[in-house]
């Protein structure tokens, strides 16, 4: 499935369903490092919110992409209907040839 592109409206991130850049949030947050450089296992340190993290040993097979890489969920109030659980997609930044990318990743359908 084509995810939709990265959207910056006013210098502010839109919302990959709606496309709206006022009532987009993040929540969770991904970091992803490579223990040893590119094409290497890897640490993922995950923060769901408030004062909890979590950190992950990662195989190489499981990384996106060949170097690191963070991932933030993002919710909307159009589209969550005010419920900051319903992601709305999954904004990565990751480097990939000398570019650092900007994708979205699973984006939800529209409700």
């Amino acid at each position: 499935m084509n995810q939709p592109p990265v959207q910056i409206l006013d210098g502010a991130l839109a919302c990959p369903v709606c496309r709206e850049s006022l009532y987009l949030h993040h929540s969770a947050t991904r970091v992803l490092n490579r223990i040893q450089g590119e094409d290497s296992d890897g640490v993922r340190i995950s923060a769901p919110g408030g004062f909890e993290f979590s950190l992950k040993l990662v195989p190489f097979a499981e990384i996106p992409g060949r170097r690191d890489s963070v991932e933030i969920d993002f919710w909307c109030e159009t589209c969550s209907r005010w419920d900051a659980k319903r992601t709305v997609g999954t904004l990565r930044i990751m480097q990939h040839k000398g570019a650092t990318q900007l994708t979205w990743e699973s984006v939800a359908a529209p409700l």
